[in-house]
């Protein structure tokens, strides 16, 4: 199964870059975890990421933990800060002289989440980078770090205060992955079908009601009201099993019910009975 490490920025006693009420270890941990969630509900991927919750890990332990695991692509979740809070807009990074997968895989990763971005109000590309940063250094597979906006600008800050900002870029990281990797969907569960009541056949059993008599039916023993013997009678107002309607004979257009009476079948004149 393909594997993909999610590396969270900084962490625990390293909260990052801060500004405008925000600390970048936070935001990176958002992210992350809405593109896992996104790729475990969707997607056959296996996951696994820097850290759990707000430890802290150094950059070796990062890279190492990625590296044994066999992670086939690594990607890095920062939030930039400069000196200037003028500063803004997105930007993407990999290993200088990186091989033609990993340029292939930057050049959709900026593209994605800059299509995203700009839905968010976000219009500075800053461009696809190449750095010598340990996380991309380090690793032994296709890596890309990504950095998020400015958190000392107010205007990106804004952007990530907003969770279904964070959600989106979170999920543009996802659809790149599975897009780079030609990920396979996970099996659509069929709905259990709601039962539907099914049609009763010709011949099966329904119910019939004694109705115009002056006290009984006369039930026979076969479909033929002046051939037909006498096998018993039912009261008016009975309800029986009726088990199939019947033209018969000597009865003109009226027929006959087969019925089931006191453990008897026999046949009433279809004038005496009502289907309920």
């Amino acid at each position: 199964m393909v594997k993909v490490y999610w590396d969270k920025g900084h962490g625990g006693t390293d909260p990052g870059a801060v500004g405008n009420g925000l600390q970048e270890k936070v935001l990176t941990r958002k992210i992350v975890e809405y593109a896992m969630a996104f790729l475990d509900a969707h997607y056959i991927v296996e996951q696994r990421c820097s850290r759990s919750g707000d430890e802290s890990k150094t950059l070796k332990q990062r890279t190492d933990d990625a590296n044994s695991w066999g992670a086939n692509l690594l990607v890095s979740v920062h939030i930039n800060s400069a000196a200037s809070a003028s500063a803004n807009g997105f930007e993407s990074h990999i290993y200088p002289n990186a091989g033609v997968a990993t340029v292939s895989f930057q050049n959709m990763l900026h593209a994605e989440i800059m299509q995203v971005m700009r839905a968010f109000g976000v219009t500075n590309d800053r461009g696809k980078k190449q750095s010598n940063f340990h996380m991309l250094r380090e690793s032994k597979m296709v890596a890309c770090l990504t950095e998020n906006l400015f958190i000392v600008n107010a205007y990106d800050a804004n952007r990530l205060k907003q969770e279904e900002f964070l959600k989106a870029v979170g999920e543009a990281h996802a659809r790149c992955v599975l897009k780079f990797l030609g990920l396979a969907g996970k099996p659509v569960p069929q709905p259990v079908p709601t039962p539907q009541s099914v049609p009763q056949p010709a011949n099966a059993t329904r119910r019939v009601k004694i109705i115009d008599v002056s006290s009984a039916a006369i039930l026979m023993d076969k479909p033929d009201r002046i051939n037909g013997a006498n096998i018993g009678t039912i009261p008016k107002g009975a309800i029986v099993d009726m088990v199939v309607p019947v033209a018969g004979f000597n009865n003109g257009n009226t027929g006959y019910y087969k019925v089931v009476y006191n453990g008897k079948t026999g046949y009433i004149n279809a004038k005496f009975g009502q289907e309920v």
